[in-house]
Order: C-alpha cells, then sequence, then structure tokens
C-alpha cells in the first residue's frame, strides 16, 4: 500500500504516509480511547497520493498509548462514483 521497500513498516514513522493516524496518536486522550473511521489522504514511499479509507481506534498500554489501524487505497472506487455522478449530472 505504501511502496515501502522491502515491503516492512516497522520502524517506519507513520506520519510520512498517514498524517491522520499520527495525528490521532497526539489527541488528548481524555481517559478512554475511541475508535472511528476516517477517509483521508494516504502517501506512498514514491511521493504519489492516493485515498485512504483507514478504520482505527486507540488503546492504552504499559508503555504508553498505541493505535491500531486497517487502511485501503480506494482511489479508484472514488474515481468512478465520481464519473458516475458526473455522467448522471450530464444525463439530466
Amino acid at each position: 500500500l505504501f511502496g515501502v521497500p522491502g515491503e516492512r513498516l516497522v520502524g517506519h514513522p507513520i506520519r510520512p504516509f498517514l498524517p491522520v493516524l499520527a495525528d490521532a496518536l497526539r489527541a488528548p486522550a481524555n481517559g478512554g480511547s475511541f475508535r472511528t473511521a476516517v477517509q483521508s489522504q494516504g502517501h506512498r514511499a514514491d511521493g504519489s497520493i492516493f485515498v485512504a479509507q483507514t478504520w482505527f481506534s486507540t488503546y492504552a498500554t504499559p508503555r504508553g498509548r498505541r493505535l491500531a489501524a486497517i487502511a485501503v487505497d480506494v482511489s479508484d472506487e472514488m474515481r468512478e462514483r465520481e464519473e458516475e455522478n458526473l455522467r448522471q449530472l450530464g444525463a439530466n
């Protein structure tokens, strides 16, 4: 998804790839964790941009706050939906 050489993301900061996840970890915990979904801009290692649909949750551990996430590139689906909307607009 991110085009990281060797396909290992371990040890890489997430901010260059999905800034929204880094921001979620910096948000005040307010005594709990949260779960949500977001559509945002993602970046590949080569600098290309894609639309990411991301589901994530934060949780507390003895070593600090952590985040678990599932991210999917939805660029093609988004483009197809926009093209269909444009076709419908033209037909009306």
